[in-house]
């Protein structure tokens, strides 16, 4: 019987509903347009993008981006300096309450380090994006084809129109 009550507790509590809330912090937090460039064989690294949004009422940290497609990820920022223009590291990203982060080709990209191989066209690219409020978010990444400037999605429906 003494061996039952901390069953019967739990029981209790979840059906209760003093359970954990079922709006989680993720929620909050959502990766939009995941995809990534098609990389030619041999190189060792390639980049992806994204938009990171948030809903939420706080701001949230995004801590990492892994890959099992590479050997780490590395968050970087593009800056134009004495017009030439430079790669920085970002070791953690704020992301604001109501704000939207854009990955995109010249700007702030994910960096894909030591390829595992190459990336191809067509394929799918797995991505985890780690927050410190919302947690692990993980999404597929299209790869477009080398030298895209857009998501294929995007990429094929703008070629479409022009």
């Amino acid at each position: 019987m003494l061996r039952a009550l901390p069953s019967l507790f739990l029981c209790l509590v979840v059906g209760s509903g003093f359970a954990a809330p079922s709006a989680t912090p993720a929620a909050n937090v959502s990766i939009e347009l995941p995809w990534a460039r098609a990389t030619p064989p041999g190189v060792q690294v390639g980049a992806a993008y994204a938009v990171i949004a948030n809903q939420g009422p706080a701001t949230d940290r995004l801590l990492k981006v892994t890959t099992p497609a590479s050997a780490r990820v590395e968050i970087h920022s593009t800056t134009q300096v004495a017009g030439r223009m430079q790669m920085r590291p970002v070791t953690e990203l704020d992301v604001p309450a109501g704000a939207r982060i854009t990955f995109g080709p010249g700007g702030m990209h994910l960096m894909l380090v030591d390829l595992k191989a190459p990336l191809r066209a067509g394929t799918q690219l797995e991505l985890t994006f780690v927050f410190e409020k919302a947690g692990a978010i993980a999404v597929q990444a299209t790869v477009a084809p080398i030298g895209s400037s857009l998501p294929a999605e995007e990429d094929a429906s703008h070629h479409a129109h022009h």
